[in-house]
């Protein structure tokens, strides 16, 4: 039995790569020749497709039988759902939803509210109902639209604008999220749209501010890049409970100045600095940098990406007019020369 546990980072999020949003990439692998190296062809198929078995703990799809009657599916999660209503199809058809992180990344002014999945009927897949996750579905449709329900937590939304959330359904000819005619229900929470065509969806709405585009970074996971060098970074406070979040690249021994700078009125930072980990606070200043903004000079311990988080100071501003900027850059000593006489 095990009856101590030691929490020790893993990984750091982030959006490099192929990707269309902050994601950990996880690998397992087998070393299926014994020769103890660790190679691409050895990686595990999570969803054993080449013949291993089923990885995942919980089940990322659900299935259900629909036939002319109608019927009803939700994802594994719960979070979404899809009511077929009688006469919808003619033949009986196996309904798959999926939990699923969205296919492609919104527009400049949306973000996606991590509502998204996937819906497919097996048996119009290319292919019939064999086990392709890739397969694409083809031309058919329901004879009468479906009603699809997405549930969303407030917590999950804080930075966008929720009286305009839309359920978006992936173009894949125009390659493009097409908003569906959507109906909110705010005191249970969800969204609903109907559409004929099974596929990709995604809860999307426009951030609160428009100009805050660096949202949403409320913790390290979507840390925003500063520079070393002095460049200027914009960001606000939008709502009373932001954070900011930001991250730099430091060289071992070397000092570094940071400091929030161009406050608009009433805006009140404090800032903190955190070790790699984004964990550990290694310091911290109020009104450091002179009136209400903060500074902080620090020297990194060793060579890493380190972490920021701009707090709002008790009674400070927020608004898409609670500007201010940060900035990052070395200190360089100076020596003088001693002459001797």
């Amino acid at each position: 039995m095990i009856t101590d546990r030691i929490t020790q980072p893993l990984g750091i999020m982030g959006s490099t790569g192929y990707s269309y949003g902050t994601h950990l990439h996880f690998g397992v692998y087998f070393d299926q020749n014994g020769d103890g190296q660790w190679s691409e062809g050895e990686a595990v198929d999570p969803y054993g497709l080449q013949g291993v078995s089923y990885l995942w703990i919980h089940l990322l799809s659900a299935q259900q039988q629909i036939d002319s009657s109608g019927g009803s599916a939700s994802t594994p999660s719960g979070n979404s759902s899809v009511t077929v209503p009688a006469g919808a199809v003619s033949d009986p058809i196996t309904l798959e939803l999926w939990d699923t992180p969205p296919i492609a990344g919104a527009s400049a002014t949306l973000r996606s509210t991590g509502n998204s999945f996937w819906m497919r009927v097996l048996e119009w897949l290319t292919g019939g109902s064999s086990a392709s996750l890739m397969a694409s579905t083809s031309t058919n449709s329901f004879d009468v639209p479906v009603t699809i329900t997405v549930h969303y937590d407030p917590s999950w939304v804080l930075h966008l604008d929720t009286n305009l959330l839309t359920i978006r359904q992936w173009d894949d000819v125009g390659q493009a999220w097409v908003a569906l005619s959507t109906t909110l229900d705010t005191v249970n929470q969800q969204a609903t749209a109907e559409t004929s065509q099974p596929g990709h969806f995604d809860l999307q709405a426009p951030l609160v501010c428009p100009a805050d585009t660096l949202e949403p970074n409320d913790n390290y996971d979507g840390a925003s890049l500063v520079q070393t060098d002095g460049t200027l970074l914009s960001n606000l406070f939008d709502i009373a409970q932001d954070e900011d979040w930001f991250k730099f690249d430091a060289v071992a021994e070397v000092k570094y100045a940071i400091q929030t700078t161009n406050l608009a009125a009433g805006v009140d930072t404090a800032l903190e600095i955190f070790d790699t980990d984004g964990v550990t606070v290694l310091a911290s200043d109020d009104n450091g940098g002179g009136g209400k903004a903060s500074r902080l000079v620090w020297q990194a311990p060793q060579s890493g990406t380190y972490f920021l988080r701009v707090n709002q100071a008790a009674g400070s501003a927020y608004g898409c007019s609670a500007t201010y900027q940060i900035s990052a850059n070395q200190v360089y000593s100076v020596f003088l020369p001693m002459i001797l006489r």
